[in-house]
Order: structure tokens, then C-alpha cells, then sequence
């Protein structure tokens, strides 16, 4: 498809730039877009600059001629075609870590047969390596995960991380979201930590280089890319990328606003555009939070000649050749579908529901996936989404897409991977709750010796550094690991206070257990439990497991419960916004 694809005019506006550094670094080994002339080979310098970051450029080096030929262009398809040939083996190997081999074959191929992305790999743009360039930290990044985990695989990661950002600037702050995701991610705090400084350091490296030669030759580079960024923030700002909703103007929304030139600062266009919002909070919000990532994965590019097309196409089989047309034509009416389970996957796969239908490997991989996944939409969010920045991220979103419709078959199909209470592995909704019941327990706690029930990851017992965690399962941190709760390895009036934070509804013979806490405890004792509300509770817990014995207990049920223990109701509270219960029941002071 590539070879029979002829582009009118195929080195102008960005081609242009691209061919030009990568003329003058071949020639000169200068970065310079100073368009070449005749006088190329003779004693002549072009000044640097770094308008256009260099990975694009120094892929092209090696295939561009003075001047160019059609025999030049063919040769940089050719490298194109391998790059997305590439691209596809990378999709099926990040797949497999996902799902079974069968069902891994669907993004492969949906990436093979892309309209967009072979339409791309005929142009001097760098969609093609910037969409090679994700999905090869993808896979880096998902190795670094599966294999054991050492420095260097998290290194290796950050330097495909740097690797994206040279080819495109866009790229500048993806650290500020990797990090903080992986830590996430990997939960434990040790491994986390090293594996953020181990990415930051592999990104950093690579980038270095670049950012040195700037610093000492390139005066005036940091107001050029502030330029760029005012740039593209004030271009978001039309609602449909069009001024006063003129369809005529979409894309081009600038070159028809007359005040276009007088909003040339940060503060000037935030300033303007919350005068819109304000006069039309509505259209603007809906542009920003739905319009944008919508436009961004459109099918129809809006800014060239439409459809699959930038730069007008004089030739190609999507116009002659039924078999690409008719491949064209299912891709086109299926892709709403594709896109919006591929896109709503995303923050699927970060609710603890998706590891316990497609078990903890596959989850941790579609977690790292969704990073310059999630980077990059809320980066076009707040700038500019025309389509074409969403095309190298397709390798991406085919993978969610095949993800999405595995995790419906496992659901539908009632095939779940069998885990443990509180979920084998680490989720980070949750880290953040366990923390907040952590907090609002201790401070209910008496000196003396405590008892944690059913405690996990015993974090209240870390927290307050004294007492025992014991729980059914051998999670790490647990003190004592029983058969059940209902006959405890503790001496009589052995405890000044226990708890039972989020489990009771676990428990299936909670009446028992209350009883035989009651024994452990000293005359004046306390019991501390949480419990979600009765509505809350019927749709978290079905979102999070459907296995429980009951979802919960309403204040009534747990009175009765109560009643039959020999313990008193002491008090209840609320916390976590309300929807929290906090119970304490006490042991008779005398016997």
C-alpha cells in the first residue's frame, strides 16, 4: 500500500522541516532547519537551532539525497514499512503478556491493516517511529514487570520513555505521570522507589545529551518552545477546533480570528479562556472534558486532505483496489466501537475488579500500558487534539480494545482468577482506603495489647507499632496465620482492644467470632469495626467481588449480632465522607 501511494507535494510545512534537518546534520553535521539551496556542499554552516526534536531527523538521515528524488522518498517508505513491521511484532509479544495467543492475534492485526497507520508511514512525518517508539517502551516497561525485577530493566525503561520524548517534544513531562503511576503500580514501597529512580535516571540519560547541546548553543531555546506551547494551548481553545463554529475554518481556527495575535502569553490566553467559560460554561466545559479526547481519536483527519489523508494523495489502493477499500470500509464503520471500549478500558484496568477477572500479571501490564496512553490524552486535553496526534497511539488503544472484549468473555463466561480476600498483589483504591479506616481506627485504640482480625497487609499494627495481625491468608506482614476466626491461639483476657476493619461481612460465623474476642478481651476490652453503609456497600462490593457471604450488615442486624456476644454497643460514628461506619463495642467492666 505504501509503494503504491503517491503524495503531491511530499516535503512541505513539517516534511519540509524534517527533510531539512536531517539534509543539514548529514551534510554540515549541523541541526538546522534552514531549507537547503544549491549551495549545499560548498563551505557553507547553517546556524543550529532545535525547533524539532531530533530522533525523526536522524532516522531520516541516513536516506535523504541533495536534492531529493523519488527515489529518496521511496527509500524512506521502505524504512517506514519496516518500522511499522516492527510496530506489529511488538503489539502481538505486549499482547501475549495479556491474553491468550488467539486473542492477541486481534490488535496485531488490527495494527497491520490500519488505514492510518500505513497512510502515515507514507509521509516524511514522524508518526510512524513516534508510534514505534511507545509501543517498543511498552514492551520494555512490561518486561521490566513480568522478569525479575533489577535496576536495570526499570533503566532500560526510562531510556525508551527518553527515546519517545526525542522524537517528540510532546513527551517533555511524561516522568511527571510515570512516576507517580508506578509507584501505584508496584505498590511496595521499596521496589517502587527504585524503580521510579531507576526510570527517571534511564529517561534523564538519554535525554541529556540533547538538553546539554541546547543549553550551551541554543540562547534562545527555552522562548522558542514556551512560543510552541502558547501555540498549541491557544489553538485548543476553539470549541471543534473552529472559530465562531464555522465548519469552514475547522483546523484552522486561528488564521480567522482577527484577535489571533494579541493572545501571545500564557497568562493572555488562560485569561481569554476563562472569559469563555464564563460566558459559555457549557459548550466550553464539554469541549475540554468530551470534545477533545473525542476529536483526538476521530477517524477523518481535519487538517489536510481528510479521511487517512494530511497531505494530499494523488495516488492510492484506498482509492482504487477493492480489497483496501473494503478494509477500509469496516475499519471506518467499526471504529467508534473500537476506540470507545479501547479508551474506557483504560481506567478500567486500574479498578481492583480487572485483576480479579484477568489475574495480576495481565493487569500490571495494561496498568503500564495505559501510561503514555493517559500522558498524552490529557496532554491534547488541555492543547491541541487533532487526529493526527492520536494515530501513533492506535498500536495502544488496539490493545485495550482486545483487552476490553477479553475481560467481557471472562465476566459473561463467569471465569474469574480465583484470589484471595484484599486481592493477591497491590491496588491502589485500595492502598488510599485501608489508609483513611487506618487512621480513623488508631485514634479509638486504647494503650496495651491490640489485635488486628483479618488483617492483610497488617497496616494498622505497622501503624501503631505494638500488638498482632492475624488473618486466614499468609499475606506478607501477617503475624499469625489461623484455619478460621472463630477459635483464636490467645489466652483469656489476653487484649485491651481488637478490630476488624472492612472483613466482617467476610466472615462466615461472625457471631463466633465476636464471642471468642469477647473472651481474649480484659473486663472494660474494646472491639473497633468498620463497615461500608447498606446501599454503599451492594454496588462497591459488586463491582470489587461477588463472592462475599453477605455485602453487608445494617445497624439493626449487627445489634443482633451484638446481642448474642456478651458485648456491649458502645458507640457508632461515620467517616470517609459519611458513607463509612465506625463501631466500637465494649466488654462489662465487672464479670
Amino acid at each position: 500500500a505504501a509503494e503504491e501511494t503517491r503524495i503531491a507535494a511530499p516535503l512541505r510545512v513539517d516534511a519540509k522541516d524534517y527533510y531539512s534537518y536531517a539534509i543539514n546534520l548529514k551534510h554540515y553535521g549541523t541541526y538546522s532547519n534552514l531549507v537547503p539551496t544549491t549551495s549545499i556542499g560548498e563551505n557553507v554552516t547553517p546556524s543550529p537551532d532545535a525547533d524539532r526534536m531530533p530522533g525523526y531527523p536522524l532516522f531520516l538521515s541516513g536516506a535523504v539525497t541533495y536534492p531529493p528524488t523519488s527515489a529518496m522518498i521511496m527509500a524512506i517508505k521502505k524504512r517506514q514499512v519496516w518500522l511499522d513491521t516492527l510496530t506489529v511484532a511488538l503489539v502481538f509479544v505486549v499482547a501475549l503478556a495479556i491474553m491468550p495467543a488467539p486473542m492477541a492475534l486481534l490488535p496485531t492485526l488490527l495494527v497491520a491493516v490500519s488505514p492510518h497507520l500505513i497512510s502515515m508511514s507514507t509521509y516524511i512525518l514522524s508518526e510512524t517511529l513516534f508510534a514505534f517508539s511507545l509501543t517498543l517502551a511498552v514492551l520494555v516497561g512490561s518486561w521490566a514487570l513480568r522478569l525479575p525485577q533489577t535496576w536495570l530493566r526499570w533503566l532500560a525503561f526510562g531510556a525508551a520513555l527518553g527515546l519517545t520524548f526525542m522524537v517528540k517534544s510532546s513527551m517533555t513531562y511524561v516522568p511527571l505521570v510515570a512516576l507517580p503511576l508506578l509507584w501505584l503500580l508496584l505498590g511496595d514501597r521499596q521496589t517502587s522507589n527504585k524503580a521510579a529512580a531507576a526510570t527517571l535516571i534511564g529517561f534523564t540519560l538519554l535525554i541529556m545529551p540533547w538538553e546539554i547541546r541546547n543549553q550551551l548553543n541554543l540562547a534562545d531555546d527555552a522562548s522558542t518552545q514556551s512560543e510552541h506551547a502558547i501555540v498549541s494551548l491557544h489553538n485548543g481553545t476553539y470549541p471543534g477546533l473552529m472559530f465562531n463554529d464555522n465548519p469552514e475554518t475547522q483546523g484552522y481556527p486561528h488564521q480567522y480570528d482577527p484577535d489571533y495575535q494579541s493572545y501571545n502569553t500564557f497568562p493572555a490566553v488562560l485569561g481569554k479562556l476563562w472569559e469563555n467559560t464564563r460566558a459559555e460554561p457549557v459548550k466550553y466545559i464539554s469541549w475540554y472534558l468530551l470534545g477533545k479526547p473525542r476529536m483526538m481519536f476521530s477517524w477523518g483527519m481535519i487538517s489536510g486532505q481528510g479521511d487517512i489523508f494530511i497531505y494530499s494523495a494523488d495516488q492510492s489502493p484506498y482509492y482504487t483496489r477493492d480489497f483496501f477499500n473494503n478494509i477500509h470500509t469496516i475499519l471506518m464503520r467499526s471504529h467508534t466501537v473500537v476506540m470507545l471500549i479501547g479508551l474506557l478500558m483504560v481506567p478500567l484496568c486500574w479498578l481492583p475488579r480487572a485483576r480479579v477477572v484477568l489475574g495480576n500479571g495481565p493487569v500490571s501490564v495494561l496498568r503500564l500500558a495505559s501510561i503514555p496512553l493517559l500522558y498524552l490524552v490529557a496532554l491534547h486535553t488541555i492543547t491541541t487534539p487533532l487526529p493526527r496526534y492520536g494515530v501513533p497511539l492506535r498500536p495502544i488503544v488496539y490493545l485495550f480494545f482486545a483487552a476490553g472484549l477479553w475481560f467481557i468473555y471472562r465476566i459473561l463466561a463467569g471465569d474469574s482468577v480465583k484470589t484471595p480476600k484484599l486481592y493477591a498483589g497491590w491496588d491502589p483504591i485500595g492502598t488510599i482506603l485501608s489508609k483513611w479506616r487506618v487512621r480513623a481506627v488508631q485514634q479509638k485504640l486504647p494503650p496495651g495489647e491490640h489485635l488486628d482480625i483479618a488483617c492483610g497487609d497488617n497496616r494498622l499494627v505497622s501503624t501503631l507499632g505494638r500488638g498482632y495481625g492475624i488473618d486466614i491468608t499468609a499475606f506478607s506482614g501477617v503475624d499469625i496465620t489461623v484455619a478460621n476466626f472463630s477459635s483464636l491461639p490467645l489466652a483469656d483476657e489476653s487484649l485491651d482492644s481488637a478490630s476488624i476493619l472492612a472483613a466482617l461481612n467476610y466472615f462466615e460465623a461472625p457471631v463466633k467470632t465476636l464471642q471468642e474476642l469477647n473472651r481474649c478481651l480484659k473486663p472494660g476490652g474494646i472491639v473497633v469495626i468498620t463497615l461500608l453503609s447498606k446501599p454503599v456497600s451492594h454496588y462497591w462490593h459488586k463491582l470489587r467481588d461477588r463472592g462475599l457471604p453477605r455485602i453487608t450488615y445494617d445497624d439493626q442486624e449487627l445489634h443482633d449480632i451484638v446481642d448474642q456476644c456478651d458485648l456491649q454497643w458502645h458507640s457508632k460514628s461515620h467517616f470517609m465522607f459519611g458513607v463509612n461506619r465506625l463501631i466500637v463495642l465494649k466488654k462489662s467492666e465487672s464479670p
